[in-house]
């Protein structure tokens, strides 16, 4: 399986990292939807940034801390990052630890207990679903 189409940065080139790479590879190629592998491919890609420039594998002995250390980094950039790509973020990189898990590469998932932001930071336009029941009561 090839991991030049998952990468284009510089990452360190050693064993551990060439298995990260291909577990992650294998991972994408999991998904039918190329959206959907396109998407992850970038998530999973600015993870991977992150931990090369942390000096840390990218999945053996990673704790919560890591990932949330990440997300503070995400939240800092400029511009900003919209909430639901943080989100996503964080959800792409717990699905690749449980499938790591699932494959038996690694054990547990970092980023399964990790606070994600809020879905919608600003105030609803639209009505919940309680408040349209009430609409149309009312009507």
């Amino acid at each position: 399986m090839t991991t030049s189409i998952l990468l284009t940065t510089t990452l360190p080139d050693d064993e551990a990292w060439r298995e990260a790479l291909q577990a992650a590879a294998a991972f994408l190629a999991g998904f039918r939807s190329p959206d959907t592998r396109k998407g992850y491919r970038r998530d999973l890609t600015c993870w991977l940034q992150f931990c090369a420039s942390q000096a840390q594998h990218p999945y053996v002995a990673v704790r919560r801390t890591h990932v949330e250390v990440y997300l503070r980094q995400l939240e800092q950039q400029v511009p900003a990052l919209a909430n639901s790509t943080l989100r996503r973020r964080i959800s792409t990189l717990s699905s690749w630890f449980t499938w790591l898990e699932d494959e038996e590469i690694n054990v547990g998932n970092p980023a399964a207990r990790v606070r994600r932001p809020r879905r919608h930071s600003r105030p609803q336009s639209w009505l919940d679903r309680n408040e349209l029941t009430d609409l149309l009561a009312a009507a």
